[in-house]
């Protein structure tokens, strides 16, 4: 068949089930009892060439008698669901499966799912297997939803808070939120969206470039909200989600209901008019990886609705919020009010295994580029900060290179793990594969232009695959917790990229990550072009120290050019105060003091190698230093740092002052900090097989012998205790969520096929779109009008020329008391535009859409009417 799909591959049973149920109209049943399978094929064709919403809905139960019943097909509904938290879906026998689904209602997920068994049944060629359960508008039901709380870390919890006070008690309007990589953003985000701005009337318009991310964002919607809008407001009944990109809902289908817009920054600028009549009053617009703000079509979309709404407050996420330039930075924080409203550092993270520690492995190739680079792509390197699409293409196809690449896997399997691999472009990425699958390694790739990636992704995520070669799609939004190693084969200049790159591997191993990332730099012979920034340059303010940084490939130490490191993260501000390059080997921090900043709030200081005799001659002269209430941080740094390559801030050295003036400090080390973790403790206590009764006395006992450190890394004994019950009752230390998804089905609409119009009041409702449309430019002679002669599906209206006496033809499906007398009207007018411009060009779509309300006229054709059932239009 054309599009694909055969009924051919679907049992015989199945199919008779269908063309002889009672359902399916006579005039599609056989005249007599048919048994070969390729006459009931031709039958079940002509009643549904494949299987859509209305097929499902009309022939649910012989779906599920002769279908579902006794295939893997129900298997796989059920775990998608369950997957999904659908409420009762549970995988188990097959007869309780069954039975969970005959009493599931057809709401849009369910349906989705079914359709999805369906067609990959049928080999529809153009299905994609992760087909999104978000294509379609969601409307949670509230009064199926139990009253709960997303678990929040502490950390977290503080940035609920902070931006609670900021936006709520006061009142402010654009801030930015920073956290990194793999902290939880997005479940900041939905807890503070959905609690207390959604739960007091706020619209949320949710802004993303990239597909993955919008999936990511309304599977964290679509679990956490209910319970959460449940909980700060009982007496609503529905939560609405909507997600609008090329591969989900249309525009046209959001509603001025809808809580939740998730939207595709591309698809909402190429529809900024179907806004005007779906926004509320009060609109949050949040900008998901908020450093593409500067882009003219974020701009758009935010003015657009700052001009339609009387209250707009904007929200961005971020884990990177420097761009290349300063006076980007300072651009984009305008945009902001110049305000980042909470932000949490890596040092931080990391000590509470919250992220993992960097351990970086340089590879050098040996290998000169530069010999062969033109004019042309020198000027593009020195311009962009980046490597041609020419010199990229010419070092994909070096084989030594590649198999230098993949030589370094195949010798470390063992240590590198589930590897991700950034390659240089697409050729590049097919290349690398394809090495690696030669010698039997577990490999896949995706790069932007490829189909499937998003299944390829979840393969990777699950272990079937080991290693994931991709260019930069990997780079925000795709959360795979458990990689173990990233690969940096190509060179950039970019911070922001490629703390991007190094953040997808830097889940810590307390939230189902690893407790070290190895990043692997594979670095060429660069001469006249030295801007290339290596990983060590962006981690080392909290890379601790391990064997291998250590044991360098020589005893000559590497040198950072100095001048080329960006303070990009808050939390941990060093200052340079002497010349030249460092040796890395001084720039290894060893531990943190706990200090308090001006707005009392807890921070991490990390000291480094190189500052150890610095404190230690300040804390020597302690009486003198930290007696003196004048003795400042600048005083401090200038006696005992004087010299030094890597030196504190004055301003950190002065809250250190602050801080411990009563009391003294103390000096956590990280080679301490296993020593005290949640995990190993759990497993002790397990491997002990303590009871729940002694579990408390055991943990207590424990915290009072390490009661510094802990506090330190944990926060109090309750939260270290609760980290420690979490890996004893959970594998990994995640509390799955309780929550499980209720949604209010869609309504099947039937329409009223009574005709309200005759042929002569067709022409009628034509003369009155002459007089409304073309008066000041008159139409001229009105071409003939006429219904057709049965309801169709094929178009709505169509304009016939026929050889100087041209005949619009109307749809008689339109012919209907549920079908608004002005998109009748505004049919017409499409039509009527036809006989000067038979396509659909730019000067069509501009007198068309000069139309009053034609967007509430394409919504209603386009989303409204399909709901009907037209089962009996052909």
């Amino acid at each position: 068949m054309k599009n694909g799909f055969t009924w051919e591959n679907f049992s015989t049973k199945f199919i008779k089930s269908i063309v002889y149920s009672p359902k399916t109209s006579a005039k599609y049943r056989p005249i007599r009892k048919i048994e070969e399978k390729e006459s009931l094929v031709v039958h079940i064709a002509r009643i549904c060439p494949k299987p859509d919403e209305h097929f499902v809905r009309c022939y649910r139960d012989e779906i599920t008698e002769n279908f579902l019943k006794g295939s893997g097909a129900l298997t796989s509904l059920i775990a998608n669901l369950e997957k999904h938290k659908y409420r009762g879906a549970k995988v188990g026998s097959h007869d309780a499966m069954l039975e969970q689904f005959q009493h599931m209602r057809l709401t849009s997920t369910v349906m989705s799912l079914v359709l999805k068994e369906l067609l990959q049944a049928g080999a529809y060629t153009d299905y994609e297997e992760d087909t999104s359960i978000f294509t379609t508008p969601k409307v949670l039901d509230m009064s199926k939803c139990i009253p709960s709380d997303l678990p929040l870390k502490p950390y977290q919890d503080k940035a609920v808070e902070s931006l609670r006070d900021y936006f709520i008690t006061q009142k402010k309007k654009a801030g930015m939120l920073v956290m990194p990589t793999g902290s939880g953003k997005t479940r900041v985000a939905t807890y503070f969206l959905i609690k207390d701005m959604v739960a007091a009337g706020w619209q949320v318009i949710w802004l993303a470039h990239r597909h993955m991310l919008i999936e990511q964002t309304a599977d964290a919607m679509y679990n956490g909200a209910a319970g959460l809008l449940k909980s700060a407001a009982p007496k609503k009944k529905g939560f609405h989600l909507i997600c609008v990109s090329g591969n989900h809902a249309s525009v046209k289908a959001i509603d001025r209901d809808d809580d939740v817009v998730i939207g595709s920054v591309q698809t909402i600028y190429r529809n900024l008019p179907y806004l005007h009549t779906v926004l509320r009053n009060k609109v949050m617009i949040v900008v998901d990886e908020a450093h593409h703000t500067l882009a003219p079509s974020y701009r758009k979309i935010i003015d657009e609705i700052k001009n339609l709404s009387r209250q707009v407050k904007l929200l961005g996420l971020t884990a990177t919020p420097s761009r290349l330039t300063d006076l980007d930075t300072a651009r984009l924080m305008t945009i902001f009010d110049r305000k980042i409203i909470y932000e949490v550092s890596p040092a931080t993270l990391i000590a509470k295994k919250i992220l993992s520690k960097p351990e970086c492995v340089r590879i050098n190739t040996d290998i000169d580029f530069e010999t062969n680079i033109t004019l042309d792509e020198e000027k593009y390197i020195r311009k962009w900060g980046e490597l041609s699409p020419e010199t990229l293409e010419r070092m994909a196809r070096v084989k030594e290179r590649n198999t230098l690449i993949a030589d370094e896997y195949i010798q470390n399997k063992e240590k590198y793990g589930k590897t991700l691999i950034f390659a240089l472009n697409a050729e590049h990425c097919i290349s690398l594969c394809e090495e690696l699958q030669k010698r039997g390694v577990r490999c896949d790739y995706v790069y932007s232009i490829h189909d499937g990636n998003e299944t390829k992704i979840a393969r990777f995520r699950s272990g079937e695959l080991d290693v994931l070669v991709n260019i930069q799609i990997m780079t925000e939004g795709s959360d795979v917790p458990d990689i173990q190693t990233v690969f940096l084969t190509r060179p950039t200049s970019s911070d922001v990229l490629l703390m991007q790159i190094i953040g997808r591997g830097m889940r810590g191993k307390d939230y189902q990550g690893t407790e070290t990332l190895y990043v692997v730099d594979f670095h060429d012979m660069w001469g006249r072009f030295t801007d290339w920034l290596s990983p060590e340059e962006v981690l080392w303010p909290f890379m601790p120290p391990t064997d291998q940084n250590l044991a360098l490939e020589s005893s000559k130490p590497k040198l950072i050019p100095w001048e080329q490191i960006h303070d990009i993260l808050e939390g941990i501000d060093v200052r340079y105060t002497g010349t030249g390059d460092l040796p890395s080997l001084a720039v290894l921090p060893v531990g943190w003091y706990d200090i308090d900043d001006e707005e009392w709030e807890d921070r991490k200081l990390l000291v480094f190698d190189c500052q150890v005799s610095g404190y230690n001659a300040l804390l020597k002269n302690r009486e003198r230093t930290f007696g003196d209430p004048d003795y400042t941080g600048k005083m401090a740094l200038d006696e005992f740092f004087t010299g030094f390559g890597l030196c504190p801030k004055a301003r950190d050295l002065q809250l250190f002052l602050d801080t411990y003036r009563e009391e003294y400090p103390h000096l956590y080390f990280f080679k301490d900090q296993k020593e005290i973790d949640a995990y190993t403790l759990a497993q002790k206590l397990r491997a002990n097989n303590v009871g729940i009764a002694d579990l408390d006395g055991n943990i207590e006992g424990f915290y009072n012998d390490h009661k510094d450190l802990i506090d330190s890394v944990y926060g109090s004994q309750e939260e270290y205790s609760q980290r420690v019950y979490d890996f004893i009752r959970y594998p990994n230390g995640v509390v799955p969520l309780g929550m499980k998804i209720a949604e209010i089905p869609e309504e099947s609409l039937t329409l009223d096929r009574t005709p309200v119009y005759d042929n002569d009041s067709l022409t009628e409702l034509a003369n009155e779109v002459l007089k409304e449309r073309f008066s000041e430019e008159p139409y001229g002679d009105l071409p003939q009008l006429r219904w057709t002669d049965r309801p169709l599906t094929e178009y709505f209206g169509k304009y016939v020329p026929r050889d100087g006496d041209p005949i619009v033809l109307i749809n008689s499906v339109l012919n209907s008391p549920d079908v608004p007398r002005e998109v009748i009207k505004y049919v017409i007018y499409h039509e009527l535009l036809h006989r000067d411009e038979p396509r659909h060009s730019k000067e069509f779509r501009a007198k068309e859409h000069s139309y009053p309300d034609w967007t509430e006229h394409e919504r209603f054709l386009d989303v409204t009417f399909p709901k009907f059932n037209l089962r009996y239009a052909i």
